[in-house]
């Protein structure tokens, strides 16, 4: 059984500007929690032991994080890239050891059970297991196309209309063995979906699909509606993860320490730590970053993200 974890964690998260320029993705919050506890959770759950965090950028903030993790009870080491490698470079690098299997973990935010898909990896002897789940638009994805037993036939990116039937994408979590991390060459840019996949299906190493039939949550947080969204479904109860939320309530995530005036309106919002809302504002469909001021009677519109420390005068609409 796997018992090793990679989290790949060094990307810019440049679509989530600006709530990114400061704040790596895997330490933003949702519930008010760094949503790498999510993944942690998980993991832990499922009986892994070790985790690698396979970072880049932003990675002194990543390092200092790590004390927090403690409480999850798994070894926990940080492999920071000299630059940027991709999935597979990433693998490469913070996973030297190539004669035992890992779990690769993207950075999606779920409520997937993974003990489930480990045991049918183990049963199925695949040389590489993916997490897949159905999708109307598979136009943005990687899309596998498998047999009714789930044996992947085809690996299909970002497909053109008309170009695989196939609904089933890449959900971002692998289960892989010793043989396709000898596969990844060391020191170079490598991509998991687009060269290291389709290269073990030509050695004919087999690789298999799973999907989990109890329809888990997923979000990749990718873009600040996503992001937006994943808070608005912790509040609405729709993910699965025990404790971690418990006693979470209102119609908006608003962190500790947020200061807000008397008549002011915040619906379906997030506001990170150290806000200021004043008197008569109205906020609706909106992300305050880390220490924002609104001025009273002030109005932001539906969409707007405000960055670290941004400031918006009274009686403003914005």
């Amino acid at each position: 059984m796997i018992e090793n974890a990679i989290i790949l964690a060094g990307g810019f998260g440049t679509r989530l500007h600006p709530l990114t320029l400061d704040t790596p993705k895997a330490l933003l919050p949702v519930g008010n929690r760094p949503f790498l506890e999510t993944q942690f959770y998980r993991l832990r759950q499922a009986g892994l032991k070790r985790v690698v965090l396979s970072v880049c950028h932003q990675a002194a903030q990543m390092k200092k994080a790590l004390k927090g993790l403690d409480k999850f009870g798994l070894k926990v080491t940080l492999a920071k890239e000299p630059r940027p490698l991709g999935t597979g470079g990433a693998i490469a690098f913070a996973w030297p050891d190539k004669t035992k299997p890992c779990l690769l973990n993207g950075d999606v935010l779920s409520d997937f059970e993974i003990a489930p898909m480990l045991a049918a990896h183990a049963k199925t002897g695949a040389k590489a297991t993916l997490w897949v789940i159905e999708q109307r638009d598979t136009s943005a994805f990687g899309v596998v196309e498998a047999d009714r037993l789930g044996a992947i036939r085809r690996f299909v990116e970002k497909p053109k209309a008309g170009e695989t039937p196939s609904k089933w994408v890449n959900a971002g979590l692998y289960a892989l063995s010793s043989e396709v991390l000898r596969l990844v060459p060391a020191g170079k840019p490598v991509s998991v979906e687009r060269e290291v996949f389709p290269g073990l299906l030509r050695q004919g190493m087999p690789a298999f699909a799973y999907a989990d039939p109890g329809l888990p949550y997923w979000n990749d947080i990718g873009t600040p509606r996503a992001y937006l969204n994943a808070n608005l479904d912790v509040l609405a109860g729709r993910l699965k993860l025990g404790p971690l939320w418990k006693g979470l309530k209102g119609s908006s995530v608003i962190a500790p320490g947020c200061k807000l005036g008397k008549g002011a309106l915040i619906e379906g919002s997030l506001l990170f730590k150290g806000c200021k809302v004043g008197e008569g504002a109205q906020l609706r469909g909106v992300i305050l970053g880390e220490a924002c001021v609104v001025g009273a009677n002030a109005s932001l519109r539906e969409g707007a993200v405000l960055g670290k420390g941004s400031r918006i005068s009274e009686g403003s609409r914005a």
